[in-house]
């Protein structure tokens, strides 16, 4: 939040803080080339996987979001994945707060376009300019 504490937020005191405001959410996948052996299941790129032959994370699972708070952009989260899918995840959190339903096929292309421009401006932008 460019220096601005998180407490208020943390503690459930008003959202008035963030109001306006956008921010870039960014996860890389830990994948490794090698995982359990003994999992069928197991493949490459897979990482803390479990006795089960469950697995967290992997190399698909890296991706930047833009988390949009009451601006021209909305009540949103707009995620791109770095996969060879280009999977594009982006949901309205006021009529959707838990996510349940992907617009983005839904959504304009003129629209998208706005949110991945967003998506990359935040992403290059380091430093007190941002």
């Amino acid at each position: 939040m460019d220096g601005r504490t998180f407490k208020g937020i943390l503690q459930n005191e008003s959202m008035a803080v963030i109001r306006g405001r956008e921010f870039l959410i960014q996860h890389s996948g830990e994948g490794v080339i090698s995982q359990l052996k003994k999992c069928k299941r197991s493949t490459v790129n897979q990482t803390a996987c479990l006795p089960e032959c469950v697995c967290e994370d992997s190399f698909n699972n890296t991706y930047s979001c833009l988390r949009s708070i009451d601006t021209s952009l909305g009540n949103t989260v707009y995620c791109e994945f770095a996969d060879t899918l280009a999977f594009v995840e982006m949901y309205d959190l006021t009529k959707d707060p838990f996510q349940l339903e992907n617009i983005a096929k839904s959504t304009s292309h003129d629209k998208l376009l706005k949110y991945h421009n967003s998506l990359l401006q935040m992403t290059a932008c380091k430093g007190s300019k941002c």
